[in-house]
């Protein structure tokens, strides 16, 4: 996820999507929105989104044709960055947050 946009979405964010779909839209130029990571709680809720947007392009821009964001749990962003040759051990619960916390640059 090399210069791009990380966007995470809380169980609550249900309500906010519309805001979160412009922020993506404001990152982007055209529609190749790939260089997002939508981050959310689960597989259901990163469909949804997906879902969603789809939608909220048709209405706000006329299109239906674009490259979509990525999405990803945290879990999966876990696996995906764990290095398997360093010791064979998966990344734990309680490092996840503190790997969120560094990817964002907060304390």
């Amino acid at each position: 996820m090399k210069n791009g946009t990380l966007l995470i979405a809380p169980l609550g964010a249900r309500d906010k999507r519309e805001a979160i779909f412009e922020e993506i839209i404001s990152h982007c130029a055209g529609n190749d929105f790939s260089s997002v990571l939508y981050l959310g709680p689960n597989n259901f809720i990163l469909s949804a989104a997906k879902r969603q947007f789809f939608s909220y392009l048709k209405r706000s821009r006329n299109s239906s044709a674009y490259i979509p964001f990525q999405t990803c749990t945290i879990k999966q962003l876990a696996m995906q960055l764990h290095d398997p040759e360093q010791n064979g051990t998966v990344i734990s619960d309680r490092i996840r947050t503190l790997l969120l916390c560094e990817l964002l640059g907060e304390n």
